[in-house]
């Protein structure tokens, strides 16, 4: 099942995925209603998809919850099926070790599935949306000071990920499975 979602498109010069089959956006709100409103009485909330972006292996949403005076957003991130099973639940993991070993901020996982055999048909995750601002469209707008702040913190998040996070195989991170 996975394999029919994407095909390899060997014409470029590199190959990379090509989606066949687009993530469907009323899908991605029933997952998103079941695990971010599980057990509240919805009807005074609003939930909304919109569809952010994607590149070769993920497609990515907003996921807007309203109240009458609270908007939280979250994004929900389709994979396709490269590494199934294992790239998603790598990502996950991978995410949490940064978080337990260093200050860098990191989304908080709400919930994620590693299977593609779903409604959806593909694995995701679903995370707390991190506020953005593009660097690159501030940055000339930026004052020298700031830059060297920007500079220097970006420098001590490597440092603790040298310091804190040291590997000395090749592989992936897991959460140990019990069963």
């Amino acid at each position: 099942m996975a394999a029919t979602r994407m095909h390899w498109n060997e014409d470029s010069p590199s190959p990379e995925p090509l989606w066949t089959i687009v993530p469907d956006i009323a899908v991605i709100g029933a997952i998103s209603r079941r695990h971010l409103l599980p057990s509240t009485d919805t009807s005074t909330w609003g939930l909304t998809v919109t569809f952010i972006g994607e590149r070769s292996f993920n497609k990515a949403y907003t996921i807007d919850v309203t109240t009458i005076s609270l908007v939280e957003s979250y994004v929900f991130r389709a994979a396709l099926p490269i590494e199934p099973g294992d790239k998603v639940r790598n990502e996950v993991a991978t995410l949490d070790y940064i978080k337990q070993r260093t200050s860098i901020p990191v989304p908080v996982v709400i919930a994620y599935n590693s299977s593609s055999e779903d409604a959806l048909g593909f694995e995701w995750i679903l995370m707390e949306k991190i506020p953005e601002i593009t660097l690159h469209d501030i940055w000339s707008s930026l004052s020298d000071t700031s830059k060297v702040a920007i500079t220097r913190e970006t420098a001590s998040y490597t440092l603790e990920i040298r310091e804190n996070c040291a590997f000395h195989e090749i592989g992936g991170l897991y959460h140990n499975v019990e069963g």
